[in-house]
């Protein structure tokens, strides 16, 4: 009997040691899938890691060439304000010009109105002075007729009367050849003066101008279109920017837990409060909820994951709106 006991219990160790070693290698089996789960784990998370450090440098990049194209913009924007006082100073030499241009038009027609005038006198006075030439040789044609026949005319013309004529039309005729030579000098100083007003017009400067004003204006549309282009390309940027920067806030930080039944941080949120599994009398019993308050349930507080606080709504933040915000 003793020796089937003996064997009986052998046979049970053996079973004990099979049953041990039988645990042991789930337990090893365990602890290894345990152990690949984890080095699964921290390869993730090692990845990840990396993954930030990445659209870390990438973000840094973007906002390097972003501050780059900010200065070259700015730099462009003081071009163009330069470009801008040079066509406005242009363009009032340009008014003041064609100012003076016009009166010097003015001042040529009113010359030419003048000259018309003094030919007109001119040649008026020609003929008055070929009336009183003919006149003239008229009498004398008639006093060296008389002189001939002085006897058979001195009854009919005296001699003195004759003279006095004579003098007259001599007189008349120093006259008009006085005012004939001052038209005559009036005449060369209004055409010395019309050429000289020719000559002082400033057309040549007014196309000058004209020219380099339509210079200007090409140059102020290159470097508007430019600008144009810089700002579309810094838009893209920010908004690139923007997101990867969202991306990466929100993977390196998270919200604290808060719930607005309790009012407290870091227990547990509102949807996983216990308050809400309660009934009515463990929630009275509760302290924030006793018989001696009438504190209503209050709504569900505002918060902004960018800014980390409460009061406003994320689709609210004003620290958003102003990354979008491109002027400078």
């Amino acid at each position: 009997s003793k020796s089937s006991e003996l064997e009986l219990s052998q046979s049970e160790l053996i079973q004990v040691r099979e049953s041990i070693e039988a645990a042991k290698s789930g337990e090893s089996a365990l602890v290894l899938a345990k152990k690949n789960e984890f080095n699964e784990i921290t390869k993730a998370l090692a990845e990840a890691r990396e993954q930030v450090l990445e659209n870390g440098k990438q973000l840094l990049t973007w906002k390097e060439k972003n501050d780059l194209n900010k200065a070259e913009l700015e730099k462009l924007r003081a071009e163009n304000t330069s470009l801008a006082t040079t066509l406005a100073s242009n363009n009032s030499k340009l008014e003041l010009s064609q100012c003076e241009l016009t009166q010097v038009l003015e001042d040529i027609e009113t010359v030419r109105s003048t000259e018309e005038a003094i030919r007109k006198e001119l040649e008026y006075a020609k003929i008055e002075v070929a009336k009183q030439q003919a006149k003239v040789a008229e009498i004398s044609k008639t006093l060296t007729e008389t002189g001939k026949s002085n006897d058979a005319t001195c009854t009919t013309i005296p001699e003195t009367s004759m003279r006095q004529k004579l003098e007259i039309f001599n007189e008349l005729e120093a006259s008009l050849r006085k005012e004939n030579k001052l038209l005559s000098e009036k005449i060369v100083e209004v055409t010395d003066e019309l050429k000289k007003t020719k000559e002082t017009t400033r057309d040549s400067e007014i196309v000058a101008f004209e020219n380099q004003i339509k210079f200007l204006n090409s140059i102020i549309a290159q470097k508007q279109e430019k600008e144009n282009h810089l700002m579309q390309e810094l838009q893209r940027k920010e908004k690139i920017s923007y997101r990867k920067e969202s991306q990466i806030c929100k993977a390196e930080t998270r919200p604290r837990m808060y719930c607005d039944i309790c009012e407290e941080f870091d227990k547990h949120e509102t949807e996983d409060c216990p308050t809400q599994l309660m009934e009515e009398s463990d929630i009275a019993e509760h302290s924030h909820y006793s018989s001696s308050s009438t504190k209503v349930k209050p709504p569900p507080r505002e918060y902004c994951d960018n800014c980390e606080e409460f009061g406003h709504d994320t689709s609210a933040c004003e620290k958003a709106k102003s990354r979008k915000d491109y002027t400078f």
